[in-house]
């Protein structure tokens, strides 16, 4: 029994091991055609590039004096991913946020954008790879998507990288027509 105990417990480090140096071999970096292209977390110099292409992205004009204050709040559950060529052509977000009944964090995409002229050339899958290493890094266990129904270029690629349509998700504006109910009217 306590050879296979100190095999198995060898073998659960070996595997550990692989995974962690096969995470931490992913690259940050790609070429494609005659470009460079690299991806790393967004800093406060890429503000203004993030607004621009959220505005291009969401249709959503965000002050740069938000962003960069939710950029370095320690509270933080988001981190911006940018991919560069010789400026800030894309981007994608990970919220990674700890959970009270589990013991991982969720972790979501919940943003993937690349500019017309540089997408279709894998800059969308380098960003969406370095997001699943920086999740597994920070103790996910998987990685939630939300895409469109009719965003068929985005499912295609989910799909192509191994993301499966598991669960089902459903929302209720809480702004919209109807009034929010207070703690006192539910009582």
């Amino acid at each position: 029994k306590l050879d296979l105990s100190v095999n198995l417990i060898l073998v659960s480090y070996i595997v550990n091991t692989l995974v962690q140096l096969t995470k931490s071999c992913i690259p940050n970096d790609l070429t494609t055609g005659s470009i460079q292209v690299k991806s790393r977390i967004a800093t406060l110099d890429d503000i203004h590039d993030l607004v621009r292409l959220n505005v291009l992205f969401n249709g959503v004009q965000v002050r740069s004096d938000y962003l960069s204050t939710q950029l370095v709040s320690p509270h933080r559950v988001e981190t911006p991913i940018v991919a560069e060529v010789d400026n800030i052509v894309g981007f994608a977000n990970l919220c990674l946020a700890p959970r009270i009944f589990y013991e991982t964090p969720h972790a979501e995409l919940t943003e993937l954008f690349v500019e017309k002229p540089y997408c279709c050339r894998g800059i969308e899958r380098l960003l969406v790879t370095h997001v699943e290493r920086l999740a597994y890094e920070g103790g996910a266990k998987e990685l939630f998507v939300l895409t469109g129904f009719d965003n068929r270029e985005g499912q295609y690629l989910y799909t192509s990288m191994g993301y499966e349509d598991d669960d089902r998700s459903i929302s209720k504006d809480l702004l919209g027509k109807q009034t929010l109910l207070t703690v006192n009217q539910i009582k």
